[in-house]
């Protein structure tokens, strides 16, 4: 009987221990390189996001040193905020190839500079401009201040779309806009048709983005262009008494760094990559049909061109040549205009003259009119009226 209790909880104990073992052992590590950090550190700036991931399932660590896959090697997701200048290029091929690429662990840049984050996101097809986005219209109410703006443009894509889960507006509290070009790469969250660079002429509706994802090789990469928007001033709440979505778009990024890239997203990028090279394909095919029907309507020129030399040349040699008895037939011409232009005055001089007779041939007929009038009147005859 003992020994059946005795069994029992040593069955309990070695559940137990398993399950608390599982439970660390799913206990994910992020490291935040704070070498550029300045005030966004996880211990000042960052501290709130960086306590509300250590409060989920990770472990949060902050480091200093330069970047060697020794130092990555046993970290799923590396944060680098506020990057204000280049890294070295052994450290970025670190990063980028070698953590990314190869290890299949996740890169978030959360805001900084051109300078420091493009050496790094444009490998994920991700360029950061220089110019620093504005927006009239969607104001952070109380700011005061068109660089403070919020996000409500969000992308729904394949790969990434956990990051907006539950996320419906961000506070934007000034930075720079991203231009996403790679095949691997798609915009997450943007700016509305007003949303512009400050200082810059732009088109009206390019919707300049602020958020992205990519995938290199096996890895994920997430950029975002504000590093305040993880800042313990607005990640919980501004200081204008306005609460956005902030802390758990945070969240769904490390969440879905820490995963790794799942075969439907590499699925995605093949896809898109597949679907790129046949609309390529499909333009080459119309610009030849192009080139063709251009090639075609030069031939008509061409043919009007010399149509229209050969009639010139015959009109020349019609008003050059002999014609009729040595006159030319644009002599011809003349000449018959001339000849009609004379009848037709003559033919008026003619009706002119009819029109007016002398006088004496109408007096004849006057006197007799006369001479019967006088006659009656001798008679004395009834005149009748």
């Amino acid at each position: 009987m003992k020994f059946g209790r005795i069994c029992s909880c040593l069955i309990i104990i070695t559940l137990l221990a398993s399950l608390m073992i599982s439970t660390v052992a799913i206990k994910q590590k992020v490291l935040f390189y704070e070498t550029q950090a300045g005030g966004y550190s996880i211990d000042s700036g960052y501290s709130y996001f960086a306590n509300e991931l250590k409060d989920g399932r990770y472990e949060v660590r902050s480091t200093k040193e330069e970047i060697t896959q020794d130092l990555l090697k046993d970290y799923d997701v590396l944060v680098m905020q506020n990057l204000g200048g280049k890294l070295s290029d052994d450290e970025i091929a670190t990063v980028m190839y070698w953590f990314v690429g190869e290890q299949g662990k996740g890169l978030f840049i959360s805001g900084g500079e051109p300078a420091g984050v493009n050496p790094l996101s444009l490998i994920a097809g991700i360029q950061m401009d220089s110019g620093t986005l504005v927006d009239e219209t969607q104001l952070v109410p109380g700011a005061n201040n068109n660089q403070y703006f919020t996000i409500h443009e969000f992308y729904t894509q394949i790969m990434a779309r956990t990051t907006i889960s539950s996320v419906y507006k961000l506070g934007f509290y000034g930075g720079h806009g991203l231009q996403v070009f790679g095949d691997n790469s798609v915009v997450i969250a943007g700016g509305d048709d007003d949303t512009y660079y400050l200082g810059k002429i732009v088109t009206i509706g390019s919707r300049p983005s602020v958020a992205a994802a990519a995938v290199i090789g096996n890895g994920p990469v997430f950029v975002t262009s504000d590093v305040d928007i993880l800042a313990n001033s607005y990640v919980n709440g501004d200081a204008y008494g306005n609460k956005y979505d902030n802390m758990r778009f945070g969240e769904n990024i490390i969440d879905w760094l820490s995963t790794g890239v799942s075969p439907i997203e590499k699925d995605n990028v093949t896809l898109t990559i597949m679907l790129a090279k046949q609309e390529a394909l499909s333009l080459e095919i119309e610009n030849e049909k192009l080139e063709d029907d251009i090639k075609d309507k030069t031939d008509q020129i061409d043919a009007l061109i010399g149509e229209n030399s050969r009639l010139s040349e015959e009109l020349e040699g019609c008003e050059t040549s002999g014609g009729i008895f040595g006159f030319s037939y644009s002599q011809i011409a003349v000449g018959l205009l001339a000849i009609l232009i004379i009848l037709m005055v003559l033919s008026h001089i003619g009706q002119k003259k009819e029109m007016h007779k002398p006088e004496d041939e109408l007096k004849p007929e006057e006197s007799s009119v006369d001479d019967e009038f006088a006659e009656i009147l001798g008679t004395n005859k009834p005149i009748d009226l």
